[in-house]
């Protein structure tokens, strides 16, 4: 033994084997955590390009039972949190069609839960503004929406509920509602030249595969991670 060199006996053969065990662990992609519509709980907002929010969203149907309710709880709680007016299911990484938003943020109590939108009309007018998202983060882009859109959607009872909406309020909708598609804002950006758009191309570098559940993977050769399937 040389005399630079210290002996640790079987505790260091325990240290070595510890490693050994460490090294081979199998990382374990993120899941939500299967209560999410059962308790009140801190939920991860998926990033872009995670393959979650361009998975077909199902239609949501248990107005029976506390569900909804729990489950619109945790989206305002995530979008306060964040400082967000706006979240929808998906960007929790839940494949359902609710969403909630609210304009008003500093009032709580103005927050809206919306289960299964629609749009049934939408003006002519438009306008562009400038948008970002929880789930792009570091950039912002101009993106043009409808001036109002008419809605319909079913309230925490099931309730068919209509509503006219205008200004920041429809953008808002419709920035939530093309989550609700598969779509996020940046797909509806017309100069795709822009340094903001950079930002995409180092979230796609900086995506962590391991983040993926098995079977959610894109497909190899499939479309680009950005292409929405709607």
């Amino acid at each position: 033994m040389s005399t630079d060199s210290f002996d640790f006996g079987d505790a260091g053969q325990e240290r070595e084997e510890e490693a050994a065990q460490q090294t081979m662990q199998v990382r374990r992609p993120y899941e939500v955590p299967s209560t999410w519509d059962k308790e009140r709980m801190e939920l991860k907002v998926m990033k872009y390009p995670h393959p979650v929010l361009r998975k077909r969203n199902e239609e949501w149907t248990d107005f029976e039972s506390s569900r909804l309710k729990m489950l619109g709880i945790n989206l305002l709680d995530s979008m306060y949190k964040k400082d967000g007016v706006g979240m929808a299911a998906p960007q929790l990484g839940i494949n359902y069609k609710v969403m909630v938003f609210n304009p008003t943020p500093e009032n709580v109590r103005k927050g809206r839960v919306m289960a299964n939108p629609k749009i049934v009309w939408a003006s002519p007018e438009t306008a562009e503004e400038i948008e970002g998202c929880l789930s792009v983060p570091g950039m912002t882009e101009t993106v043009k929406r409808h001036l109002s859109v008419e809605v319909e959607y079913q309230n925490m009872k099931g309730a068919v509920t209509k509503t006219k909406l205008t200004d920041y309020e429809a953008r808002i909708f419709q920035h939530e509602f093309d989550h609700l598609r598969g779509n996020i804002y940046t797909d509806r950006v017309m100069d795709k030249s822009g340094a903001g758009m950079n930002n995409l191309i180092k979230l796609e570098r900086e995506f962590d595969i391991y983040e993926v559940p098995e079977g959610m993977e894109p497909a190899k050769d499939g479309p680009p991670l950005w292409k929405a399937w709607a």
